[in-house]
């Protein structure tokens, strides 16, 4: 198990509950993630088998270095703590701290606020959509999240699901209908069964387990489930449809199936193709208490509408947590670039006059004024001529004299 502190052990990374955060140490094979990073280990043969205390040091973007010699160097790059501090054995001042100042402090922190809007908006979202219907119920679904190992459980970051943090101890219901009569087949519709009647467990029922519980009697005359790389993928057999309500474990919106968008990241944030190539399946409404999915019916699309008022759980960087809404989320995150801007430039303008002014007075007391020197130069070149006219004309006067006595 291991720790993460972004601030060179000055502090550590907290959960949601205050306490440190502990990662496990996995191979190549099983990475965990941390932030942004995927991180794993390999085996290190003796002496250097890892103890309790050590320590290693992960430098994921460019920086600058000191190079002692040629087989030390220090990294000097400017760093700022928590507490806003600087880290003053590093670059604290001048252009290339402010440059990487922007890139790691500003630039980094608005991408990772606005990774957690996405994120969320996705999340909360799909969970609404992810347990309603449309206008027909389905056929063939893919999940547009996949897993980097099917056989680890879903809630462990080891697994590569990027909302398994999200997954909750539940179930979902399945419903099952005949193509011909559009009557509900009975004997199959109901919760999802993980064996023996047990519900679904982030910590120990991994994709496969789903995909079994799929393709377990009886759901499996009606339907059939696999895993194509590493996304789950759900077909009704001939002659049956399906449909989806009640899911109180996240497990649809998670696996990607029967959601409104794809992608866990500003950058990667899309509308699912599904309904972009097929709006019918755009989850307006949901099944009702009769088992029928009606046109006219708005049921989570009210829901989803909600999400525009509704308190939710933000999660950022390292599972810190925000309780806010959506819009007042997104709507701070634009104030603070706006804000930021506007102090930058009055910094900017601040320190300028200021400047401008000390080097003035300055110049005033030790500097070389051009226009004052060029009139003195100008007075003392008429002085010169003055004094020369005079000398001329003394001269000439003795000259005048010395003539007469002769």
């Amino acid at each position: 198990m291991f720790r993460v502190s972004i601030d060179g052990g000055r502090t550590w990374i907290k959960d949601e509950n205050g306490q440190d955060m502990l990662f496990e140490a996995h191979t190549l094979d099983e990475k965990v993630r941390v932030g942004n990073l995927d991180i794993s280990f390999t085996d290190v043969p003796s002496p250097q088998t890892l103890a309790v205390g050590d320590r290693f040091t992960i430098v994921p973007k460019d920086g600058i270095y000191w190079y002692k010699n040629t087989s030390t160097k220090e990294n000097i790059t400017t760093q700022i703590y928590p507490n806003g501090q600087d880290n003053r054995d590093r670059i604290n001042g001048g252009e290339i701290a402010g440059y990487f100042e922007l890139r790691d402090r500003c630039i980094g922190e608005y991408r990772e606020q606005l990774n957690a809007f996405a994120r969320s908006l996705a999340w909360e979202v799909n969970r609404q959509h992810s347990q309603g219907a449309g206008l027909h119920f389905l056929n063939d679904v893919m999940g547009s999240y996949t897993v980097s190992h099917t056989n680890i459980a879903l809630g462990d970051p080891r697994s590569g699901m990027a909302y398994g943090q999200y997954l909750e101890q539940g179930n979902l219901m399945v419903y099952v209908y005949d193509v011909a009569t559009g009557e509900l087949v009975p004997d199959v519709s109901g919760p999802l069964d993980f064996g023996g009647g047990a519900n679904f467990n982030p910590a120990v029922h991994t994709l496969e387990h789903v995909r079994d519980a799929f393709n377990n009697p009886p759901y499996d005359v009606y339907m059939t489930a696999d895993i194509i790389n590493g996304a789950m993928h759900i077909s009704a057999n001939a002659g049956y449809a399906f449909g989806f309500e009640t899911d109180t474990s996240g497990l649809l919106a998670a696996m990607g199936i029967n959601t409104f968008f794809t992608g866990s990241s500003a950058a990667d944030l899309a509308v699912n193709n599904t309904v972009v190539n097929d709006p019918a399946l755009v989850n307006v409404g949901a099944i009702n208490g009769g088992f029928e999915s009606n046109e006219g019916d708005a049921a989570t699309a009210h829901k989803i509408a909600e999400l525009l008022t509704k308190s939710v759980d933000i999660r950022g960087r390292f599972g810190a947590v925000s309780a806010q809404t959506l819009s007042g989320y997104y709507g701070g995150t634009v104030s603070r670039v706006g804000s930021d801007t506007s102090n930058a430039g009055f910094a900017y303008q601040f320190n300028y006059a200021l400047a401008t002014d000390l080097n003035n007075r300055q110049q005033a007391v030790a500097g070389v004024n051009i226009d004052e020197e060029l009139t003195n130069l100008i007075k003392f070149q008429h002085s010169f001529t003055a004094a020369s006219k005079l000398i001329t004309t003394a001269d000439q006067m003795l000259q005048t004299i010395l003539s007469l006595k002769q």
